[in-house]
């Protein structure tokens, strides 16, 4: 994510705030994108810190189009298991390839 939200009693992670930057109209998110993308990352955060994130701060932004979209409330990625895999795929075959360039 690209903010990250903390709980002011506790101090711990509560949410976050992914920012899609997409100019064209052909590039900007669904709401299902911006679901998947969402619930994604909640989930993730949720195993890496053992932490239980408020779905409603787990946002992502298409900043464009100021179009702000929560995490879903059950995150059931099983329609959408081919579409990940086939990206995992695609981003594991380019990886080696990519140089990171340093400042």
């Amino acid at each position: 994510p690209d903010l990250a939200i903390f709980d002011n009693e506790s101090n711990k992670l509560a949410g976050f705030v992914k920012f899609s930057f997409s100019k064209g109209k052909k590039g900007r998110l669904t709401f299902q994108q911006g679901q998947l993308i969402s619930g994604l990352i909640k989930d993730h955060l949720e195993e890496q810190f053992d932490v239980k994130l408020d779905r409603k701060l787990c946002i992502t932004l298409d900043v464009f189009s100021v179009k702000p979209i929560i995490a879903p409330e059950q995150s059931t990625w099983v329609k959408d298991r081919p579409k990940l895999d086939n990206a995992f795929i695609e981003i594991s075959n380019i990886w080696p390839y990519i140089k990171g360039k340093t400042a």
